[in-house]
């Protein structure tokens, strides 16, 4: 406490969390401020490293304040003693006292720390003894313990361990006896893989191993008093050996002696199966009847779960087989429910007065009591069931099962009771369900419209909550649910609905929405929708009641047109599908038919396993009576035909190639691939995500046209394949042979059932090869034109809707929120380059011939030239009603507002036709207006301007005095502003990029914003192209090549982001922008400085090429624009041993500050001609060659043009200076750079070479 009051701060250990809080308690009652006192005794709860303690301040904490904590204190703390630590017990181990005392005189500040010891609370061999002394005793009471541990204790351990490697050496070899797909968790998958989907011979890979583990945990259970004894390890080893090896055998056999590994298998098979119903069992009916087996006492659970797989498979007679199951659990739930009584009673029993002194409700009585409650409330639901089932087996109608988790038994949630129930789901009762009648009637799809309904409301409220700032998701929702309303009613109409498909579709949407965008795009979507019913409900300006009107209208029209456009997109895709499926069916009718009919009639083996069946239902006697027209018995003639109709089916299914699994794979990847491409910026990222699309369209289109092959009938298919596995069938059935050829063949009522039986074998053949193929003909065809079709429908149908004006609305409002914002940001820093661009900048949007935006609003308001008042600019139609009113608040609240009214009318059109044309290309029509000033008392007064200065004409006539020279005015009013922004660049710099983005994204112009805004430095580079491109002589080229390098500013010189804004979207796939030298040439320079030290030398000897290679940014250098294949063609190019070379070699240049060598080696190892020059001497591969856009003297011409602006590039620069600036275009104009006889050449040549 002395030392408190001294200007300490002091640090009590305490020896725990009770002490320490009793000390707290005795504290605050001497006066002391709660705020002076500081407890850690939870880290979680307690952090206080983060704090700088001031004078005064007491920390109280258990030993988690001496381990690893930094506190820190204050300088006047400092000055006083530093932290003091005050350690009130002693620690068990040397440690931890070492850990405490190491809290305070840290980092070379002053720090003290005392121990205070209770003789009392001491261990009686510490009690009167020195700390001296009482350490001596610790330490020699460590070193007993520890002699201890490693006479008996490691020496159990260093058995257990080398019985353990035995057990993981036989793990490693168990472990091969699985695959990598049946090692996988299919519980985690999306698509499980095939080896779960049907029973196999062994035990999954999770189970077997657990199965393993839980044998070598009894093993070792079993020989504890063995390992005790200290026996022969050896003989321990090989009983542990044997044992390993007979159980791995039986779970490979898919056995075991233990009845809870088939409780585990059979459960995790029914739960795989639950996945997907409409899919086999998965084996799961196997191993509950396994289940069974093993232990037939508790056999309840294993037959109950069979009873619902049964159900759910839904084959022949499936309600009486799952009928019998069901009643034989009921009997054995009976024994359980058996059990349990004869325990109660004899629980009762204990607690009678016979065997006092006992207590009633005992744990044992209520357990019971539970464990009877729920074997009770499982017997009502298979009785239950038994009821529905027979029902439903009278009425013959389907059944299906509701699903329920087993703690649905009881409604009881205590400890006992949950307990019970969680026993009952490990023994394998995971679920219990309910037997209902099939409804006819789709709900699934019913509930997927309405989920989709709730979208499309819940996106509507987003979009007019945020006023438009959150629309981006707002209309996402808004889509999403529109998909699912059509989705739902395509559902209901069809009958069926699939959730699965619909959950993946989602999970794809939603994980790439949350993967680019992140979980805040989700947080700040329920921020801005929070924040603007708030500002409703307060009235604010911000949220005015106008626009959220036209965000409620505008929302609920997308809704309207995305409807439109996606029930006109599906139902087109609906007629064209079943179109294009009834064409080729007609097609492939006339040309399967007649064929397939021919194979068989043709095939002699069949034909004769065909009379041999007829045959073998007529009695021999029938010739006996030299009756020739013996008829056949309509019935036996009913029963094969029957008979052969659905052995050609059974057999069908496996001439056909079933990929479907396959497809939705690639179909789900592409989905994926697609919705990241979309969302991807980076340039690189993006050539990557569109070469595995074009893999996943590739595997699509290889895929149908397999199945299309295999769907053809050929005459190998039908002989071959067909025919035989028929015959297979045949021999199955009990017949009588046919062998002896009395005559009955020779019937002629045999003769013509045998031609039926062949019709309708080759019926049933043809017409599944015709649905086959017209099916993939029809897949094929529509994932080939039919996206095409329907996005030009879509687009149309948008277009005519509006859809584009209604997207732009919302553009515009997120626009003006982000503006707002960026308005009360903080300054931003600013390097160098950034400042010079936004200056630029802020030049052209001053000029008075360009529209005004939102961000000379947003600096007129904040001026000193409007003396404090805001303003307020209402749009209104031709007929005066109100579009949207922004309001921009002024630097004085108190003053007055000045009003503008902006009348918006659209531009006329030439002619119905024109504006039609106009309206189905997505043009948006064009507005002309011009402001009002709004008075007090309601009064209007035109604004008189001419040009794009009229908003400041507006607010010069709104607030000046004197009206004589308002154009004049208004230009020193802008001209006040630019210099607001020149002088300020760093408080608007937010604002201005926000300008700037969104003049770039949006070109045409809306109610502030304007078009253009180029980089002068932009302008400057292709100027200078353009001037070199119009000296040099191109007449011998042909008029095409001299186009393409005209169109593509082909060996234009500048920054790369300089370069990537001259390219609209479709050039990027054209053309590339190369770094001469290669942009990390700077970065291995600077590392070889780095190891060599020569900084001052390369700084003396090129101060302009030290900088460049030490800056920070990483554009570093110039670009030259090529054709992207002669981008691939170049050595730089990839990440090859060769380009590694290259890029050292010129990086050990830059080093030594020889520029002039550096800019030879770098555009010769730029250049096609030359690196293929250099690949052919150097014994280098040369790859696949493209075919050339341009000709060779093209593509000269265009490389000399940007070498020659590289030289000029980098003399601006300061790089190299004119004497060397004459000299490199001396070199290029002798054409020494095509030469192999150069000493650069050489160099190149020699670092390139494999041997090297």
């Amino acid at each position: 406490m002395e030392r408190g009051r001294w200007g300490q701060v002091v640090l009590i250990i305490c020896e725990d969390v009770k002490t320490a809080d009793e000390l707290k308690t005795k504290m605050h009652g001497q006066e002391r401020q709660p705020n002076q006192i500081t407890m850690y005794t939870i880290s979680e709860k307690h952090n206080i490293e983060k704090r700088n303690f001031s004078q005064g301040n007491i920390i109280i904490a258990t030993n988690l304040g001496g381990r690893g904590t930094d506190i820190h204190v204050q300088q006047e703390v400092n000055k006083c003693g530093g932290l003091f630590v005050l350690l009130t017990y002693f620690p068990g181990s040397q440690r931890v006292e070492r850990q405490v005392f190491g809290r305070t005189a840290r980092k070379g500040n002053p720090g003290m720390v005392q121990m205070i010891l209770n003789q009392d609370y001491l261990a009686p061999a510490y009690q009167g003894q020195s700390v001296e002394t009482m350490r001596q005793l610790r330490e020699e009471y460590e070193v007993s313990r520890l002699h201890s541990m490693e006479r008996d204790e490691l020496f159990e351990i260093k058995m257990k361990e080398n019985l353990f490697s035995i057990f993981c050496t036989y793990l490693c070899d168990f472990d091969k006896n699985y695959t990598q797909e049946e090692k996988s968790d299919f519980i985690q998958m999306k698509d499980v893989p095939e080896c779960f989907r049907s029973y196999r011979k062994k035990f999954d890979y999770q189970i077997a191993l657990n199965a393993l583990k839980e044998s070598w945990a009894l093993w070792l259970i079993l020989h504890k008093e063995h390992i005790s004894r200290h026996d022969d390890i050896n003989t321990l080893r090989e009983d542990l050996k044997k044992h390993l090896r007979n159980t791995g055998i039986h779970l490979l056999q898919g056995r075991s002696k233990n009845f809870y590994d088939y409780i585990k298998q059979a459960k995790s098979r029914t739960d795989l199966y639950c996945i997907d119903k409409k899919k086999p069992d998965c084996g799961a009916m196997f191993y509950w009847r396994s289940a069974a087996e093993c232990d037939p006492f508790y056999s309840a659970v294993a037959l109950y779960s069979q009873a619902y797989v049964t159900i759910n498979l839904g084959k022949k007679d499936y309600i009486i087989k799952a009928r019998i199951l069901l009643e034989n659990a009921k009997t054995a739930v009976d024994v359980f429910l058996s059990e349990s009584t004869n325990t109660m009673m004899l629980c009762n029993l204990s607690v009678t007065s016979d065997f006092a002194p006992h207590r009633k409700d005992t744990n044992l009585q209520t357990q019971m009591q539970a464990r009877m409650n729920i074997f009770k409330s499982w017997k009502e639901y298979i009785e239950n069931s038994l009821k529905t089932l027979k029902e439903l087996e009278s009425s013959r109608s389907d059944a299906i099962t509701e699903d329920s988790i087993v703690y649905n038994l009881s409604k009881d949630k205590d400890p006992i009771t949950t307990k019970e129930l969680i026993a009952l789901d490990e023994y394998g009762l995971g679920i219990v369900f309910q037997i209902k009648k099939k409804p006819e009637f789709c709900y699934d799809a019913l509930g997927c419209f309405i989920l989709g309904f709730l979208q499309v409301a819940a996106g509507v409220l987003v979009c007019t909550l945020s006023c438009g700032t959150a629309s981006q998701f707002g209309l996402g929702l808004i889509s999403e649910g529109v998909c699912d309303m059509i989705q739902g009613i395509k559902g209901m109409i069809q009958g069926g609905f699939d959730w699965a498909e619909w959950a993946i579709s989602k999970a794809i949407s939603i994980g790439v929405s949350l993967l680019c965008g992140g979980f805040g795009r989700l947080k700040k979507a329920v921020s801005a929708a929070r924040s603007g019913a708030k500002g409703l409900i307060t009235g604010a300006k911000c949220t005015s009641v106008i626009t959220v009107k036209q965000c409620l209208k505008h929302a609920t029209k997308y809704t309207v047109q995305e409807l439109a456009k996606q029930g006109c997109v599906d139902v087109l895709s609906h007629a064209v599908d079943k179109g294009l499926k009834a064409l080729f069916q007609k097609v492939l009718t006339q040309a399967f038919k007649d064929k397939v009919v021919s194979l068989i009639k043709a095939n002699a083996l069949l034909g004769k396993a065909l009379t041999d069946l007829i045959c073998s239902g007529i009695p021999k006697d029938a010739l006996e009576n030299g009756c020739s027209d013996f008829t056949i018995d309509k019935g036996c003639e009913g029963q094969m035909c029957k008979s052969v109709d659905v052995m050609t089916r059974q057999v069908i299914p496996d001439l056909m190639m079933d990929c479907t699994t396959v497809n939705k794979v690639v179909d789900g990847l592409s989905n994926v691939c697609g919705a990241v491409t979309q969302l991807i910026k980076d340039e690189k990222q993006f050539a990557k995500m569109e070469k595995v699309t074009m893999c996943l369209q590739s595997a699509k289109y290889i895929t149908l046209y397999v199945q299309i092959l295999n769907s053809c009938p050929t005459e190998q298919v039908i002989n071959r394949t067909f025919v035989p596995k028929l015959l297979q069938t045949m021999d199955k059935l009990p017949q009588e042979k046919y062998e002896d050829q009395d005559g009955r063949h020779s019937l002629s009522d045999v003769k013509r059932l045998k031609d039926e039986l062949i019709n309708i074998i080759a019926e049933s053949v043809s017409n599944s090869f015709i649905q086959a193929c017209s099916r993939h003909l029809t897949s094929l065809t529509t994932k080939r034109f039919l996206s095409q079709i329907n996005y030009a429908a879509g687009s149309a149908v948008s277009n005519i809707l509006g859809r584009g004006d209604t997207k732009s609305f919302f553009d515009n409002q997120l626009y003006k929120h982000n503006m707002n914002v960026a308005s009360h940001s903080s300054c931003e820093i600013l390097s160098e380059p950034e400042e010079k661009d936004l200056m630029c900048y802020i030049e052209d949007i001053c000029d008075v011939d360009r529209p005004a935006t939102a961000l000379d609003i947003h600096v007129l308001t904040q001026s000193d030239s409007l003396e404090g008042k805001g303003i307020k600019l209402i749009a209104v139609d031709k007929s005066g009603n109100k579009l949207s009113e922004d309001y921009y608040p002024g630097k004085d609240s108190s003053a007055d507002d000045i009003v503008l009214l902006l009348k918006k009318e659209p531009e006329r059109t030439e002619g119905f036709l024109s504006g039609l044309k106009q309206r189905l290309c997505g043009e948006q029509s064009p507005y002309s207006g011009h402001f009002e000033i709004l008075g007090l008392d309601g009064t209007t007064i035109p604004v008189n301007s001419e040009g794009q200065n009229c908003l400041y004409h507006a607010v010069v006539q709104a607030t000046s005095k004197n009206q004589g020279d308002i154009t004049n005015q208004a230009v020193s009013l802008r001209n006040e502003v630019k210099h607001a922004l020149q002088k300020n660049v760093h408080r608007y710099a937010k604002l201005l990029q926000l300008q700037k983005g969104y003049e770039e994204t949006y070109k045409s112009p809306e109610k502030y914003t304007i078009s253009g805004g180029g980089e002068k430095t932009r302008n400057e580079s292709k100027k200078k192209y353009m001037d070199r491109f119009n000296k040099t002589d191109m007449r011998d080229l042909p008029e095409g090549d001299v186009s393409v390098i005209k169109t593509y500013n082909l060996g234009m010189i500048g920054k790369h982001h300089d370069l990537l804004g001259t390219n609209n979207n479709n050039n990027k796939i054209i053309v590339n922008a190369d770094h001469i030298p290669p942009k990390n040439t700077f970065h291995k320079a600077l590392e070889i400085l780095n190891t060599t030290g020569m900084h001052d030398e390369l700084e003396k000897k090129n101060p302009s090429l030290y900088r460049m290679i030490t800056a920070d940014n990483r554009d570093k250098g110039l670009c030259r624009q090529v054709l992207v294949e002669d981008h691939r063609i170049i050595l730089t190019t990839g990440n090859s041993k060769v380009a590694h070379k290259i890029r050292e070699k010129l990086a050990y240049a830059a080093a030594d500050g020889d520029v002039e060598k550096l800019i030879k080696m770098s555009v010769m190892v730029a250049n096609p001609e030359i690196s293929q020059s250099f690949r052919k001497d150097a014994g280098i591969p040369r790859g696949k060659q493209r075919r050339a856009i341009l000709s060779k003297e093209a593509t000269r011409q265009y490389h000399n043009i940007g070498d020659k602006l590289l030289v000029e590039g980098y003399l601006k620069a300061g790089l190299i200076d004119l004497n060397t600036s004459r000299d490199l275009m001396t070199w290029l104009d002798q054409g020494h750079l095509y030469s192999k006889n150069t000493s650069e050449y050489h160099e190149l040549l020699n670092v390139m070479r494999p041997e090297n």
